[in-house]
């Protein structure tokens, strides 16, 4: 089999069922190629990714490297489709934990995923806050992909994660709060609101320096902030 940018087949894998389909992403770049930036839009952030998709090309479950890590991720990839078979059969016990998962996975808008949560009968405090978190980082990424590099775009994204803020909805995903800065810091910088800026830079070095992009966007922004 050719390394190539996945998804592939499940046949291309021994002791895969016909429903979980393994993805790989290597360090190629071929201009025009189909497939060429799924790496970016499953939210992979090295080389290699590997991820386990279903037949529809959603995201459930993530691999390690080794064989163990692959077998692993195979197997914990079925057990969860089989669940989702469950909660779509009606089984009320496995609804919140597959929702959790879906959410985790980025198979819904934020919009589709209130209107899933409404339609569950009862939620337990504990699911709700974990659901309220999972929620606020999928409308974090719905707007940063909606954005991508559109100034204009991200700065009225930068709009509505400033109100998020407001209204303490801040994401614990650490890939998604420096998202979530960099979006308000555009905002910021568009209004010319220089107390703002120093706020974003305040919280962002606090909250995603220890990671290495989120220092680099602190270092951004504080350059940012001297050229305001």
């Amino acid at each position: 089999m050719a390394l190539e940018n996945g998804p592939f087949s499940s046949k291309d894998f021994p002791g895969f069922s016909e429903t979980v389909v393994p993805y790989l992403n290597i360090a190629s770049r071929v201009p025009e190629r189909k497939d060429d930036g799924l790496l970016g839009e499953y939210g992979g952030t090295g080389f290699p990714t590997l991820m386990f998709l279903d037949p529809d090309g959603r995201k459930i479950m993530r691999s390690g490297r080794s064989q163990a890590e692959f077998e692993k991720g195979r197997d914990e990839a079925q057990e969860f489709l089989e669940l989702v078979a469950k909660a779509d059969a009606g089984d009320v016990k496995a609804q919140i934990p597959v929702f959790l998962k879906q959410l985790e996975f980025g198979w819904f808008t934020v919009e589709e995923a209130r209107a899933k949560l409404a339609g569950f009968e009862k939620v337990s405090k504990k699911d709700l806050k974990a659901i309220e978190v999972l929620l606020v980082e999928t409308e974090v990424r719905g707007l940063a992909k909606q954005a991508g590099r559109d100034l204009d775009k991200r700065r009225e994204a930068g709009a509505r994660c400033a109100e998020m803020w407001g209204d303490k909805q801040v994401p614990e995903d650490m890939d998604c709060m420096i998202q979530f800065w960099a979006l308000i810091a555009d905002h910021a910088e568009a209004k010319g609101d220089k107390k703002l800026m120093k706020k974003v830079v305040k919280e962002a070095d606090k909250t995603v320096k220890k990671d290495t992009s989120g220092r680099a966007l602190v270092k951004i922004l504080e350059q940012r902030l001297k050229d305001m």
